[in-house]
């Protein structure tokens, strides 16, 4: 029909056997439609509106929640290679500071397998 708009004709035919009042009950009606339209879709489109504006929020959280979480997880792998770094350093230490022959300078091979006596006596003070 949107081809025959312009066309006098087809307003003649639409219009034929029809009184002017009920046109105008049938443009009324028609407008009344189109309002009723049109308020629907605003209604829809405020409510598009919302669930945008609280999918933004969720978003915006999740986003935080996942920086946080981010440098949370940095901070753990830090402390863990940290950790990680003085056990090794416990571990190669020598107990009870007591020197190793490694650490001291040879002094010549002694009797007690390169212990001197005041080594010994560290370690075992109530032997002495």
């Amino acid at each position: 029909m949107d081809a025959h708009r312009g066309s006098p004709l087809s307003w003649a035919y639409l219009c034929q056997g029809r009184t002017v009042e009920d046109l105008k009950h049938s443009l009324l009606y028609t407008t009344m439609e189109l309002e009723q339209t049109r308020l629907l879709v605003q209604e829809e489109l405020r409510k598009r509106d919302d669930q945008l504006v609280e999918l933004k929020g969720l978003l915006s959280k999740a986003m935080k929640e996942r920086d946080e979480a981010h440098e949370k997880c940095q901070r753990l792998l830090l402390d863990k290679l940290l950790l990680h770094q003085q056990q090794q350093q416990f571990a190669a230490a020598p107990l009870s500071g007591v020197s190793s022959i490694e650490d001291e300078p040879r002094r010549g091979i002694e009797s007690n397998n390169g212990f001197s006596s005041s080594d010994c006596e560290e370690i075992y003070p109530f032997m002495f």
